[in-house]
């Protein structure tokens, strides 16, 4: 009951929300874009990449 009233009250609300970036003008870039603490030091790793099972390879060829 609590969910539907909540799903119900965010439907009736929607235009209230900014669904893109263009919708929020004055939004300081800063608090919208992330940074990676990386250390400038640390060297690049490169993962090996894994066997798919042969099942999983004839449904990507299909794609």
């Amino acid at each position: 009951m609590r969910r539907s009233k909540l799903k119900a009250c965010l439907r009736e609300n929607a235009d209230l929300f900014a669904w893109s970036a263009t919708e929020m003008p004055d939004l300081d870039p800063e608090v919208a874009c992330h940074q990676l603490t990386i250390d400038p030091a640390a060297s690049v790793v490169v993962q090996h990449r894994r066997k798919l099972s042969p099942e999983k390879r004839r449904l990507l060829k299909k794609l």
